[in-house]
């Protein structure tokens, strides 16, 4: 007479189980397996009362359950194995920056006691479903792109989800209006609407005829009625570099050929040679739409020191490019260390009287 222990039932790892044997009268007996994953110890015949040793392989590969049989001396031991959870679907998901479920739902095949785990980043939600589970990503309003994971019966799946194309753009935007033939002009690169200086370096700058620094200091062609375009190149990490462009016209300045009234300074002295600097940069007044003009007297001596000079700097006094001195007004002056002068706290220029320059 023999006994053996219950049914016994293993997970897909596999394992190691143990059947005692009772035998009466010291009887011998043998023991077998239905199928090749259950190994047994002693494979020989024994005799007496005895531990059967048996071990069970691994059914990782194997979504589905799976039954076999031990037989000791014709009485039946049943051993059931269940299979392993598999993804079927994938283990990598892309979405795109608005987000959604990208290509899922993450199908799962196998045994139904699985579980799920969400999730490593904040932005992803899971939802389990009747095979599997489904998921799906907020919208990623950073250029940057953005990974997280979360765990299905025990396996890791990744979703991936782009970053938002930006809106990219540089100002000035437009130049069309004409700038000052020489003329210097800074570019910032703007981003999601946001100008910062610090945008610059990460633009690749370009201008066909004009000369342009990698932080987007412009210089003009030095000609009158040239054209240039400038052109600003961004990449976004992980994308598609986006380029924009601007016209670049430079103006002509206008015929100088008539005559300019100096008033006197002091009531006394003729000034006698002045110069005229068209345009100046770097004064109060700045815009290279027209034409800030610089005018420099010296008393006498065209060759004087420049420090003993008067400076008047003037811009038009109207939205438009100036024809006639008279079209200018005084922005600033100032009197340099010229003895005759050092009376005076400005330089006197009259336009009105002036029916040209």
């Amino acid at each position: 007479m023999f006994g053996l222990c219950p049914t016994q039932t293993f997970s897909d790892v596999g394992g190691t189980g143990t059947l005692s044997v009772t035998a009466v009268n010291n009887a011998q007996w043998s023991a077998s397996s239905s199928q090749p994953w259950i190994q047994l110890s002693p494979t020989s015949p024994a005799s007496g009362s005895a531990t059967l040793t048996y071990t069970i392989a691994s059914n990782a590969n194997n979504p589905n359950s799976r039954q076999a049989s031990i037989s000791v001396a014709g009485y039946s031991y049943t051993i059931t194995q269940q299979g392993l959870a598999i993804i079927t679907s994938g283990f990598y998901y892309s979405v795109p920056y608005t987000g959604g479920g990208g290509n899922g739902p993450v199908v799962v095949q196998g045994p139904a006691n699985w579980s799920f785990t969400c999730c490593s980043v904040a932005w992803l939600h899971v939802t389990q479903t009747t095979n599997g589970v489904s998921f799906s990503a907020d919208a990623n309003n950073d250029p940057n792109p953005r990974n997280g994971t979360f765990t299905v019966a025990g396996q890791t799946i990744t979703v991936s989800e782009n970053g938002k194309p930006p809106v990219f753009g540089v100002n000035p935007s437009s130049l069309t209006g004409g700038v000052v033939p020489g003329s210097v002009t800074q570019f910032n690169a703007v981003i999601n609407g946001q100008q910062n200086s610090s945008y610059n370096s990460q633009v690749v700058w370009r201008a066909n005829n004009g000369s342009i620094s990698a932080t987007g200091l412009y210089t003009a062609p030095s000609a009158a009625n040239a054209s240039d375009v400038v052109y600003a190149t961004y990449t976004p990490p992980g994308q598609s570099p986006i380029t924009v462009q601007v016209n670049v016209n430079t103006l002509s300045l206008p015929p100088f050929n008539n005559s300019i009234f100096i008033e006197p300074f002091n009531g006394s002295g003729q000034v006698t040679f002045f110069e005229l600097i068209a345009p100046y940069t770097n004064g109060v007044y700045n815009n290279n739409r027209f034409f800030p003009l610089e005018v420099i007297f010296t008393q006498n001596d065209p060759n004087a020191n420049p420090q003993n000079s008067c400076h008047i700097k003037l811009r038009p006094s109207s939205n438009q490019i100036p024809a006639l001195m008279s079209d200018y007004e005084t922005v600033e002056s100032d009197v340099y260390s010229h003895p005759q002068w050092a009376s005076n706290s400005q330089c006197k220029l009259d336009l009105s009287r002036s029916s040209g320059h």
